[in-house]
This record gives structure tokens, C-alpha cells and sequence, in this order.
């Protein structure tokens, strides 16, 4: 198996993950796939969306530390965020990388 279908299989598998986690939180949780290849375009997928953000959307300044900084936490957990219209939330992220 090539590189390109590797990321393709694994990426798959967390998009998969990651509509089990919003269905078994939904209507309270909102989930997000970032690939950061392309940081411009990263949010591959979204389920439960509450951010406004959809397919194609830019990724945060959290993806963007996390792709700049090699030291970068692979797990965010609990942490207080904000929605860009200023509701308060609480996020986790996970990063994978490879």
C-alpha cells in the first residue's frame, strides 16, 4: 500500500471515529477532521456543526501551533475555547500524526 492510500485508509477510520463520538454526544458536541496538509483548506469533515465552520474551512490557530511546533501536545484536553460568535465551550483536541 502506498503512503497516499495509507493516509487515505487511516483518515478514513478517524472520520468514522469521529461521527460515532457526535453521534453519541449529539445534539451537545460538535467534532472536526483536520488533515493539516493543506492548513488553508484542513477541516475534512464535521459533524454536529455549532462553530459555523463546514468542509474546507481553514484550520485554527491550535492546527496551526500543532503543525509549526514538533513539541506541540498530541492531546489538548478540557480546555476553555470560544465559537467566533463568543459562546463559551469546553474542547479537546487530539492530534495524530504520522
Amino acid at each position: 500500500m502506498s503512503t497516499t492510500e495509507e493516509r487515505r485508509v487511516i483518515l478514513g477510520g478517524v472520520v468514522k471515529l469521529a461521527e460515532a463520538i457526535a453521534e453519541t454526544f449529539s445534539p451537545l458536541c460538535e467534532v472536526v477532521v483536520h488533515d493539516l496538509q493543506n492548513p488553508a483548506h484542513s477541516v475534512v469533515a464535521i459533524f454536529n456543526s455549532m462553530s459555523g465552520r463546514e468542509v474546507g474551512s481553514s484550520a485554527t490557530e491550535l492546527g496551526l501551533a500543532r503543525l509549526n511546533d514538533p513539541e506541540f501536545p498530541d492531546q489538548l484536553v478540557n480546555y476553555e475555547n470560544a465559537f467566533p460568535d463568543g459562546r463559551r465551550v469546553k474542547s479537546t483536541s487530539v492530534g495524530l500524526r504520522d
